[in-house]
């Protein structure tokens, strides 16, 4: 954990600034989409009849852990505590795989105020709160590697279980936990830590096999061409870093590419980075396996991961300090330029396009 005398204040300003406009935005209302308004509609059916409906009939198509909070907790004041608990765990994750303290700083600007982040707190989506989630396992999974204990072996399989009762997404993410677990500790480690931290979507499935024939989840796989997925995962995956506008679709996957090889072959010399890599990749891969995203939503399914190629990226740089390195250390501070200047712009452009004009608010 880091300590009060360890505390990057630039960072702090960061996270004061970010919930500042978080706070603006929230003030007209948050975003609602189909699917934020199935979550209110199943949290207020909860709530008053102890059940989770929606207009069309039961709730099957997404998980229950948020309309369950939704129904006790307000929105806004869940998505605000959510924010603050990103910001303080995305700021625990860059302490731990960042040393040095200006590009801590570089790192959580870029992370903190991308358009991304700043999008899942804004909508009623189940994002944010998984993104929490992940991040909380993320760090937990590396004090294990740390110090082996079962208390922090068992916290990782509930904070698993909220994950896939947040978003079926989250049973990806126990797969490539349970790996991790195998190859760092043992295979029967790896099963014990499977089994239980599935348990709780398994119930969930169990619940909607008595009220449906075929889950509806499976009319999301495949949902678009691999061509399709690709390139939309290939342009939100560069757009982290630099715009892709006019960009010809095999340049976009040349520099998904080189950019997944160039971090993979870096991050597999340090255990920490590796973990983080792992996630991105393997989420990434089942993403494309399954052709799981639709057109323009390709940002909303990659945002729990961002961070973590994010991190990679600016530990990177922080290391450029050796002598055959010198022209491409030099180079590292012309690119943070362009790449924090480009976000702050695109940040600046939507959040001003919410702000005037607010997607179908809520008050």
């Amino acid at each position: 954990m880091v300590k009060a005398k360890e505390l990057n204040f630039f960072a702090l300003i960061i996270a004061l600034i970010a919930i500042t406009i978080w706070l603006l935005l929230a003030s007209k209302g948050l975003g609602l989409t189909t699917d934020a308004k199935a979550y209110l509609y199943a949290a207020q059916s909860f709530r008053e009849k102890g059940e989770f409906l929606t207009p069309q009939g039961y709730y099957t198509n997404w998980t229950p852990l948020l309309p369950f909070l939704l129904s006790f907790i307000p929105a806004k004041v869940l998505f605000f505590f959510t924010l603050l608990l990103n910001l303080f765990l995305l700021y625990v994750l860059i302490h731990k795989i960042i040393s040095f303290r200006f590009w801590q700083t570089i790192c959580y600007l870029h992370a903190s105020f991308s358009i991304v982040f700043m999008m899942i707190h804004f909508f009623v989506w189940s994002e944010a709160l998984f993104l929490a989630l992940l991040l909380a396992m993320i760090i937990l999974f590396l004090q294990l590697l740390e110090k082996e204990t079962s208390k922090i072996f068992y916290a990782l399989i509930v904070l698993s279980n909220l994950l896939c009762l947040q978003r079926m997404a989250g049973i990806f993410f126990v797969a490539a936990f349970a790996l991790l677990i195998a190859y760092y500790f043992s295979w029967g480690k790896a099963f014990r830590y499977g089994i239980l931290s599935s348990l709780g979507l398994g119930l969930w499935f169990v619940r909607n096999s008595f009220l449906q024939d075929k889950p509806d989840f499976l009319e999301n796989i495949w949902a678009v061409s691999m061509y399709d997925s690709l390139l939309g995962y290939a342009e939100s995956t560069i757009e982290i870093f630099f715009s892709t506008i006019g960009l010809p679709e095999w340049l976009l996957v040349i520099a998904l590419g080189v950019l997944l090889l160039g971090l993979g072959l870096y991050a597999r010399l340090e255990r920490n980075l590796f973990v983080l890599y792992f996630n991105f990749v393997f989420y990434l891969a089942i993403m494309l396996a399954l052709s799981m995203n639709i057109e323009h939503e390709s940002d909303r399914y990659l945002s729990p991961v961002m961070p973590l190629i994010m991190i990679i990226f600016w530990k990177r740089l922080s290391v450029m300090q050796k002598e055959k390195e010198k022209i491409r250390s030099r180079f590292r501070y012309v690119l943070l330029f362009f790449i924090i200047a480009y976000n702050l712009l695109r940040t600046y452009f939507y959040i001003s396009q919410w702000y005037n004009f607010p997607p179908l608010e809520m008050h």
